[in-house]
Parts: C-alpha cells; structure tokens; sequence
C-alpha cells in the first residue's frame, strides 16, 4: 500500500486566513455549519450498537454573565455571504441598511427585501493569508460615497513588493444600495514587502478625518524598525481629510498633524510605533478613538490613540522591553491595557459600551476581543484604588465577558449603539452575533455539575463508563506531559459517523467524547467534547482529591498537582483552540489512527471493524474506507522501533501538531501542510526558510524549518526543544518530552536531501 506523509511545528494565530466556499445557496439558522459538520439523517435504532439510556448530549450550559450572543441577520445571511465573511457595517445615512464585506473581494447589501450584491472588485484582488478586501466605511459627510482597504498584485513600479495596500474611494447609489467599481479613486498605495502586516483600517471621526491604521510590513516573526520611524507609513496610524486635496494628492493633510517632512509640512502620520493595529473603534460620546495592536511573542495590547504618540514597538511588546533591552518605558506610550498569549493570540479592538439595552453597570467600558480563541473582555477603571496623582495613573482592570470560541474579525455598531461581533468566515461559516443581555433563567440550568452526572459513567465509580460509552486509542496520541490517558466515545444510536477521503470522521449531533488524565492511575481531569445543535465545545471536569467524582470547572485553573506538574484545565475557549474546525473539531478517532487493536474495545479486531460492525459508521462511509485504506498506510507507535522512522515521526507530527497545520486552519500563519496524509514533497517544509522571520543560530548559521540531516539547525527540532516563548505547541505542555524529540532528531538525521 502507499505510504503518504505529513510534518508540524504549531504557531500562534494572527488573523484573517482564506475561505474555502463558493456556493451561493441560501442557509437558515437550523442549518449545520461548516464548523458543524455530521450525519443528520436518521436511521432505525442500531441493534448492534448497545446504548446507555442515561448518556444523552446534554444542551449547552448557558452563559453566566451579564451578556450572550444571539446570532443576527440569519435570514439574510446566505451560504455565499458567510463564505470569508470578514466584516460588516452599517449605513450611518440610511439606519437598518447593512453591507457585508468578504475578504474575496465581494460587498453584500443586507436588505430588508433580501441580500444583493452592492461590490465584486473580486477579479483585481491580491489574496493571501491577510491580503484582499479588509474594510469599508461609509463617508459620514456624503451619503454617496464610501472607502475600502484591499489589496492588488504588485504593479509596473512596485515588483520587488509582493503586493500593493490600496485605500480607495467609490460613488455609491443609495437607490441601488450598490457600489459602483468603475468609480475607482485611489487615494493611498503601498507597496508591501510581505504577506502580512498590512494597511487593516479605516475610521471617520466626529470632524469627518479620515483615520487609517497600517501594520509594519513584516512577516508575524520579523523584528523590523518600521515601528520606530515617524517618517514611514508602516507602522502607523495616518490621519487625513478626504474632503479636500492637495496638490496632486486626492486628499488633504490636516495642518494639526504631529509630523512634518523635510520642508517643514505636515506628513499624514498621526501615531507610530505599532505592530498590527487590527481594528479601531470611535467611542461616540467621548470622540476617544481606541486601537487594538497584535503582539509577537508574549503580549497584545490595547491603546488610545494620541496625537504624536510613539507606542513602542519593536522596542516594546505590550508594557514589556523587547528587542531593546535598555529601552525605558516612560520613552513611549504604554497600552491602556494588555493580555498575554496564556489569555488569547491576536486581538481584535471592540467598541465601548453606549448600548442602553446592556447592564447599567457596563456602560463605557470598551470591548475587547481576540481572534484565536474567541474570548471577550469588558475594561474599567478601578474604582476602589486610592486617590490618583500624576505619577500614579490608575489601574486598568478587566473582567472576561465571554468565551465564544468564534473567529472574532470584527466589530459592529448601529445607529441605536448596538453592538455585534463579526466571526470570521474561513470555513464558510462567518456569522454576526448581537452582543444581548443575559435574561436570568429562574428554572436551575441542567448541565452536568459532576461527571457522574453525565450519565455515560457509574454513580458508584465515576471512572467506569456505562455500557454504550465505547473505549478507543488512537495508535499515535499527543503528548500530555506524561499524562496516563483513558478515551471513551458515544455517538446516538439513530445517527452515524461519515468518513473522509483522508481517513477524519464526522461525529453527528448527540455525539460525546471524554478523555481521562491521570499520574499512577490516579485521575486529575477529564474533558468532555459535545457536539451540541450548534457546534462543538469542550467541558473540563477536575477530579476531586478522594476520586469519588470530578467536578465541572467554569474557567481556566492552573494547579501544581503532587508530582510536580503544572497542570493546565483548560477553558472551553482553549480547548477549541487544538480541537480546530479545519481538523473537524475531533482529533484522535481518525480511521488511520484505529487501525489497531485495542483491547478494551475488542481483543482480537482492529478497532475501526469493530466500530463499523456496531453500525458506527453511515453506508456512503464504506466506500471511502476502502479507498483509504487502498491508498494510504495506517499511523503506527511512534515509538515501535520495529517501523520505519519516517513513518513513526509523521505519526507522532499528525497526532501532535497537524490539528493546526493544515489547509485553512485559522490557528497558525506557517504556509505548511503537516498531515500524515501529506506527501512529503507537497508539505512546504524541507529546506524552507521560517515565514516567521529570518532566524539564526548564535554561530551565524541559518536555520531552516528542516535541514536534512542537521536536527539542530532545524527549526521543527529545536522549537520542541525549547520551553521559552519559542517553544512549539505553545500550548497545553510544559514539559519537554525526551523521547519524541529522540524521534524527531532520529528522522532528520534518516532525511538525506529534499524531493
């Protein structure tokens, strides 16, 4: 049989990756989304399949703050506008009149009478990971005219770029309620050095200027000094009148700008020193404009934007010195506020609360989101801090509103200063949800507290499941620091799992898995994932310290458990971070990872016969397990050192890194497809330089993603190696696992050259 191969080397989120959906085929909010997948049919009940009465999906557990999510626009939201659905804004001249903007180039009039076209500038595009149409703004002076961000193939002046940022201005027809693209005017272009980085913004203020935020240019791990030059656009956020021009300019610059150039006149930079500056928001009442910048390594931060203020990178990350270690933060402007990399990836500015509808309380506190996992936070002063004086500013505080596990690309306001988050749509799946307040449900929410609850495992024992809860092991398993681990898996007796062409399976609705960690067969957690009616999220239970049940945990907690670990439980947003919707949500029942005995499933058949002999699988499934298995090798033990060592490495790659690093994943920037089903030549690995930056050893050398035959200027071994903010996953371990990177140098020793 043919052996195909896959890699990885896990990296943190940015934002905006592409789409993948053309199809224009109306949806409704009852349909399954692409991050929903499974069989809805319904079958007689399996006879062959034992179920256990009292294990039952449960619903969702309810939000227990002050604020939920209630998805907007569904009757106008089609298949075709969901599809790298990136943003969405309202008309402030025409209230109630939305556009919805997809990064493919396409902007959709969300009417009352139906959604239609208004935009296809589609064909001029340049699309890459954070390239094509990225932002429109209504003028607020002139009901016919709007602006959009997008970006172009390099031009005839401009071919050592790989693309051109432009900002453009369009006539629109309010009779239509479409844009016309032959009305093109450019007002800005910017040839851009890379693929990421780029001009991300636009925001009219109260006085009608026009406010564009740019990025520095590089790549997610490039230390360029663009942040530190006033006298370049990267980095910046620029400030013009559009209302006017000057000169040959199409635009006019405030004469109050900050920065002058060499003859003494005012340049368009209004701020500097930023990374990503990825959205801004104007507060209404008070004319602040706030800006959100995307870290590198450790922090994202959150900034008021100021009249010639310098807010530090790369000098600084966050309120941290960073690529200059003698820096002074009282040099720059420090963040208003800042999370790191243990809370979220990439940040996404919000809006400040003015919504009447939302608690009293809230009220002016600005929003804050991130892109990687989709928590939501709100920002306040503390009010019981002492008395303030000019060389003690007050405490920023926060509180974590939400944890949606949604894309969040954007955010919206309407005219009434209602609030919406925008989920990006890269599996085409983008949605838009009104930020509401949470009604109190007198009635006791039933979600199961404890595990025995769940009904899948006995009240007497909680770690013995029920008959019907099914054990399985995929053959190659991720590593948990060590953890001991035990999986069970239940799917409804009425529905089926479908299988891929690459092996991965579909779990319908109703579906559970749960998996037990433990040390010396002693449990600390288990982790529950349900596919609820409206998608996947994962429950953590934490073992109580006489093991007679385990209790559901509402958020993070970290514990140094007797051994010594550190032991991360995991939120629900963090636990969708690894279970990606480009890997299907479920990650070890894969059926290349079950062709292998497991004995407490079956001690004499592979397990995936077995599960097909209980009508696991739906009919069509049959088809494509013997085209999987004519096609492609089973995994193996990636420490069965009677296989092959390339083999035992892509193993032990796809089962610890791959749930990120493939096709259109959100999770990650590194162009690199790691599944085992991969061919090695089509992985984009061998010998390539790092998107993240030239980076070398201490001796000079280049280093590369995989060096053949050199582990240690290989990039995949030694961010394994590592337990700093190089170290790769990021998440989910922190300890280095010996034998795996044993493996791993073993096999880039085995690899003589590149295909």
């Amino acid at each position: 049989m043919k052996r195909l191969y896959s890699m990885c080397v896990l990296s943190l989120a940015m934002v905006v990756l592409s789409g993948c959906r053309g199809d224009s085929e109306p949806t409704n909010s009852s349909s399954p989304a692409m991050d929903n997948p499974g069989d809805e049919m319904v079958y007689p009940d399996a006879m062959m399949r034992p179920v256990a009465p009292t294990c039952k999906a449960p619903a969702r557990q309810p939000p227990s703050g002050p604020v939920t999510l209630e998805e907007a626009f569904t009757d106008r939201m089609t298949s075709e506008v969901r599809d790298g659905l990136l943003d969405v804004v309202e008309d402030p001249h025409e209230p109630g009149s939305w556009f919805a903007v997809r990064k493919a180039g396409f902007v959709h009039h969300l009417g009352d009478d139906g959604t239609t076209q208004a935009l296809d500038i589609s064909e001029r595009l340049f699309i890459d990971q954070e390239t094509g149409l990225v932002n429109l703004a209504f003028d607020p002076t002139q009901d016919d005219v709007v602006y959009a961000i997008y970006m172009v193939p390099p031009g005839s002046g401009t071919n050592a770029k790989k693309f051109t940022n432009v900002v453009a201005r369009f006539s629109y027809n309010r009779q239509t309620h479409t844009i016309d693209p032959d009305s093109t005017e450019v007002l800005l272009e910017l040839p851009d050095p890379n693929g990421s980085h780029n001009v991300n913004d636009l925001l009219f203020d109260e006085e009608g200027m026009l406010y564009i935020s740019i990025g520095d240019g590089g790549n997610p791990y490039d230390y360029l000094k663009n942040g530190q030059r006033s006298d370049t656009w990267f980095g910046t956020v620029l400030r013009i009148d559009p209302s006017t021009s000057q000169g040959e300019r199409p635009y006019g610059i405030p004469e109050d700008n900050p920065f002058m150039d060499e003859q003494g006149q005012p340049t368009e930079v209004w701020a500097y020193g930023l990374r990503n500056p990825w959205r801004m928001t104007l507060d209404r009442e008070t004319g602040q404009i706030w800006v959100g910048d995307v870290g590198q390594d450790t922090w994202e931060e959150v900034n008021l934007l100021e009249r010639g203020a310098n807010y530090g990178w790369p000098h600084m990350e966050g309120p941290a010195c960073y690529q200059k270690e003698d820096c002074n933060p009282d040099d720059y402007t420090v963040p208003y506020w800042s999370y790191t990399h243990a809370e979220g990836g990439s940040i996404t500015m919000g809006p400040v609360i003015r919504d009447p509808a939302l608690p009293t309380e809230m009220q002016g506190q600005p929003l804050v989101g991130d892109f990687v996992n989709g928590n939501v936070w709100t920002l306040y002063l503390d009010s019981n801090q002492d008395e303030q004086d000019e060389q003690n500013e007050q405490k920023v505080l926060s509180t974590l509103l939400l944890e949606s596990t949604h894309n969040i690309s954007s955010w919206a306001i309407g005219h009434d200063n209602s609030i919406y988050i925008v989920k990006y749509g890269a599996q085409g799946d983008g949605a838009v949800f009104k930020v509401t307040k949470q009604e109190i449900n007198s009635t006791e929410n039933e979600f199961p507290k404890t595990l025995s609850a769940t009904g899948c495992f006995s009240e007497e024992d909680p770690r013995q499941p029920l008959e019907g809860v099914f054990p399985y092991a995929p053959v190659a398993t991720l590593w948990s620091d060590g953890a001991e681990k035990k999986r069970w898996l239940v799917v409804p007796a009425n529905r089926r799992v479908e299988v891929l062409e690459d092996g991965d399976m579909l779990f319908p609705v109703g579906s559970m898995l749960f998996k037990e960690f433990a040390f010396d067969d002693v449990p600390h957690e288990t982790r529950m994932l349900v596919h609820h009616e409206d998608g996947w999220t994962g429950y953590s239970y934490r073992w109580r310290e006489d093991g007679s049940d385990a209790d559901l945990l509402d958020s993070q907690e970290i514990v140094d458990l007797n051994n010594g670990i550190r032991w991360v439980y995991p939120s629900r947003s963090q636990c969708m971070e690894c279970h990606t919707a480009a890997a299907n949500r479920v990650l070890g029942p894969e059926y290349l990872q079950l062709d292998h005995i497991y004995e407490p499933l079956d001690s004499s058949h592979v397990q995936h016969d077995v599960l097909d002999e209980k009508e696991f699988f739906n009919e069509v499934a049959q088809e494509t397990l013997e085209e999987v298995t004519q096609s492609v090798d089973a995994s193996v033990d990636p420490f069965d050192e009677s296989e092959d060592v390339t083999l035992r490495a892509r193993s032990y790659l796809h089962a610890n890194c791959s749930y990120c690093h493939r096709p259109d994943s959100t999770s990650t920037q590194a162009n690199i497809d790691l599944r085992y089903t991969t061919a090695f030549k089509d992985m984009g690995l061998c010998n390539k330089e790092s998107e993240h930056g030239n980076l070398y050893r201490s001796d000079g050398s280049e280093l590369r993603l995989l060096k053949p035959g050199e582990p240690e200027k290989s990039i995949l071994y030694l961010r394994m190696e590592s337990l700093d903010l190089f170290r790769m996953p990021p998440v989910g371990t922190g300890v280095v696992h010996d034998q795996g990177l044993k493996l791993m140098s073993d096999w880039i020793q085995s690899v003589e050259s590149c295909p």
